[in-house]
């Protein structure tokens, strides 16, 4: 168990794996979400759940699910930059190579993703696209390490003592169930930090341009994520689907991921090179990829939507990325 751990985040000093109370980029003054003039939903309806299955969901595997509040979202204008589509994917020709080595015998293996530029946000052609997908830009990111893996039950009780998890009886499986903040505390803890959403689409494309993780149809997901189509609503063992062209498990489906930024309802404005949006005003985080629960439309690359950093629920996990090192 971790005792008296400090990190520095955001302008703040705090305890890792407890609240933070000062002030940083994110608002943590409370665990309201504002509900100005736009509507809510619940994580569920997102997925396509309402929430009174995903609460029997929960109850099925011994507990009560936690639903929050999310904020919807306006509308944005799509552009596209001038760069060709060519030599975007020119630069990412390079495959990235798998590293089992974490120092702490956590059995994390870490695949070296080539930096390179590529377009994020809603694709030609996806009629599914939500409003905070637009516009298409196009971003530079450096080279960088993310765990292949969702990180999983028995690596977060190995560094922390507990599992959060409701599906507790799967130690390989994703641990969901964790904030924002837990999140981020763990991937200090083991030298790492959570990835950027402009990093995590990137990897997840892997050089691709199309609409999901392996085509532009649904079809193949079948063989690269769990959904609602295969998944019996509830999380599975990490890996055990095929990977994408850069070795990464589970980019579109099994729990979905907190990165680093702060939520946003247009990609007007987002770092185009790499770097976290932060400046959070209303302590919504940012959550991207699918999860056990998505159907299809939100397995889509480009899919993300915002969390309250205080949200923890039965279908949310993470990964952790790091920097790499030149010796």
């Amino acid at each position: 168990m971790l005792v008296g751990l400090v990190a520095l985040a955001g302008g703040c000093t705090e305890t890792v794996f407890s609240s933070c109370n000062c002030d940083g980029d994110l608002d943590q003054s409370d665990g309201d979400l504002l509900q100005g003039d736009v509507d809510i939903e619940t994580e569920a309806e997102l997925d396509g759940v309402d929430g009174d299955d995903e609460k029997e969901m929960a109850e099925s595997l011994g507990e009560d699910a936690e639903l929050h509040e999310d904020d919807t979202f306006s509308d944005g204008d799509v552009e596209v930059e001038s760069d060709t589509e060519s030599e975007i994917e020119g630069d990412m020709e390079a495959d990235a190579e798998v590293e089992e080595d974490d120092g702490m015998n956590l059995g994390i293996a870490w695949a070296d993703i080539p930096g390179g530029s590529t377009y994020v946000g809603c694709q030609p052609g996806d009629d599914e696209c939500l409003d905070q997908e637009y516009p298409m830009i196009v971003v530079h990111i450096n080279d960088f390490q993310m765990m292949t893996t969702e990180v999983t039950q028995e690596q977060y009780e190995q560094i922390t003592g507990d599992t959060p998890s409701h599906n507790r009886d799967c130690p390989i499986c994703p641990v969901e169930n964790v904030t924002w903040f837990e999140a981020r505390d763990f991937c200090y803890y083991i030298g790492a930090r959570l990835p950027s959403h402009t990093e995590r689409e990137y990897a997840a494309r892997a050089g691709r341009m199309e609409i999901f993780i392996c085509n532009d149809a649904p079809d193949c997901l079948e063989d690269h994520a769990w959904g609602t189509r295969n998944s019996e609503q509830r999380t599975h063992p990490v890996g055990t689907k095929l990977p994408n062209d850069w070795g990464l498990y589970d980019m579109s489906g099994n729990a979905h991921e907190w990165v680093e930024d702060c939520y946003s309802e247009t990609l007007e404005g987002t770092p185009d090179d790499g770097s976290p949006r932060t400046g959070c005003q209303d302590g919504m985080g940012m959550v991207c990829g699918g999860s056990h629960y998505s159907s299809t439309e939100y397995m889509r690359l480009s899919y993300y939507v915002g969390k309250h950093t205080y949200t923890n629920t039965i279908s949310l996990g993470f990964r952790c990325a790091r920097d790499i090192i030149i010796k």
